[in-house]
């Protein structure tokens, strides 16, 4: 019997539209690797071109990959530490601005000071989903948004995400990754996990993350953000390839 019940639950998995599109995509992404790989003669140097192409197709695969080890991890924040939220925020926008200057604007204000027990690089990939999303969807030449962290009558925590007015919607845009075709449903399923409310639209993501009144040690960082501290992290694996 216990073996049965595997099979179905193996058999259901793979009949998921989902899960098709996501093992597709990877083997394919896996295939573009090894075909560049079979193009470069043993001892030949690999050229700019070959390079690049190598570099954006491990990315996609990582980028993948990164956002499915987010929804199968546990998140358990179990290290006694908080973040302090205005300034992980703080850091957000500066992450981003490092990334994509030229194609992303995040209008931030004063956030208001509250802590939480989270998993901050999971809240990263979860809000990066939102704003790659955004970008990839803008007809404009440089998307804008509007950042704000406020405390509610209720005490909890919201992160308010959301296009700004001038915002163009295209509609001519392809699906890039199967997982862009999923971006809200993940982001919805990363709120989940991570045990915190989402409000959530092509325009706005609204976060609502219960405050920590403990006594935590918090979670302090450098405020100087450097290009060497975002290479190969999550900004840069999630917003590169619209450089």
């Amino acid at each position: 019997m216990y073996e049965l019940d595997r099979l179905n639950e193996i058999n259901e998995f793979f009949e998921l539209p989902f899960a098709k599109e996501y093992i597709r995509n990877n083997d394919t992404l896996i295939r573009q690797m090894l075909a560049l790989l079979n193009g470069i003669e043993e001892g030949e140097t690999v050229n700019q071109l070959q390079s690049d192409a190598l570099k954006e197709t491990a990315r996609r695969l990582l980028r993948s990959s990164e956002l499915a080890m987010s929804l199968v991890d546990e998140h358990k924040c179990c290290d006694g530490k908080a973040v302090d939220l205005a300034d992980y925020l703080t850091r957000f926008v500066k992450k981003c601005a490092w990334v994509l200057p030229e194609r992303l604007e995040i209008e931030a204000g004063d956030f208001a000071e509250g802590r939480a027990v989270i998993d901050e690089k999971a809240l990263d990939r979860l809000i990066l989903g939102f704003v790659r999303n955004a970008v990839r969807w803008s007809a404009n030449e440089k998307t804008e948004l509007s950042l704000e962290g406020n405390i509610g009558d209720d005490e909890n925590y919201y992160i308010h995400l959301k296009c700004k007015e001038s915002y163009e919607r295209s509609d001519n845009i392809a699906v890039r990754e199967v997982t862009d075709g999923f971006s809200m449903e993940i982001c919805s399923l990363l709120a989940d996990k991570l045990g915190i409310g989402c409000d959530l639209s092509e325009t706005s993501l609204l976060l609502t993350v219960k405050c920590d009144h403990s006594g935590m040690n918090l979670e302090m960082f450098d405020p100087i953000v450097t290009s060497s501290e975002v290479e190969n992290a999550p900004f840069e694996l999630m917003l590169s390839d619209f450089l």
